[in-house]
């Protein structure tokens, strides 16, 4: 059996016939099969391990920041209600949301306490989100996760403007009167040995002007 560290003093001995939703998210359908939609997922024998029933919620391609976007979290949700499952169960609560705002995991904490006797399970960690140690926890670690939501956004827009600095880049379909040109950075090795970063401009085009 799989060693359980309890929080607020749980008790380690989960009641007989629970069923635990298990919910799998990753932002990027690319991280499929990956090491971390693995990790996630090997949730599963873990639970079992203890003694629980499993019940799987996966979301591909889904980023956390918006409940209202997750139909499998909102399934979930909806069976935590009905009596389907009795507790949820994430490999990190960045997993289960995103929320800069704290909206949303203020709500599912709140069905998790209403539905589930407040039972929330991480590797190494159930939370009894009745008990007000384990709410504050639970509130500290999502509001990191939504702040880590912001720093990676925050990144790839300096990125993003970055590049816009270096030069232009254009995409798509060229406009009449115009000319697409190629530019090679120079400060990299040269584009005939595998090297330099390529971006096109558009150019007038004076000989269909």
């Amino acid at each position: 059996m799989a060693e359980l560290r309890t929080v607020g003093g749980r008790d380690a001995v989960p009641p007989e016939h629970s069923i635990i939703g298990v919910y799998v998210r990753n932002s990027t359908l690319a991280q499929i099969g990956n090491a971390g939609s693995e990790w996630q997922m090997d949730l599963v024998p873990y639970l079992e391990g203890m003694g629980f029933g499993v019940q799987v919620y996966e979301e591909w391609g889904v980023s956390g920041t918006t409940l209202a976007t997750r139909p499998k979290a909102n399934s979930m949700l909806a069976d935590l209600q009905a009596g389907c499952i009795h507790g949820i169960a994430v490999a990190e609560l960045s997993r289960l949301a995103r929320d800069e705002r704290g909206l949303d995991t203020a709500f599912i904490g709140d069905q998790l306490k209403r539905y589930a006797d407040g039972r929330l399970i991480t590797y190494g960690r159930v939370f009894d989100l009745r008990r007000p140690y384990d709410w504050k926890l639970y509130q500290m670690l999502t509001m990191v996760a939504g702040w880590q939501c912001g720093d990676i956004r925050n990144t790839m827009y300096a990125g993003m403007v970055k590049s816009a600095e270096r030069a232009p880049m254009f995409k798509g379909k060229v406009k009449v009167g115009y000319k697409r040109v190629v530019l090679v950075d120079t400060q990299a090795r040269p584009v005939s040995v595998g090297g330099g970063r390529v971006r096109t401009t558009l150019e007038k085009d004076y000989s269909r002007a």
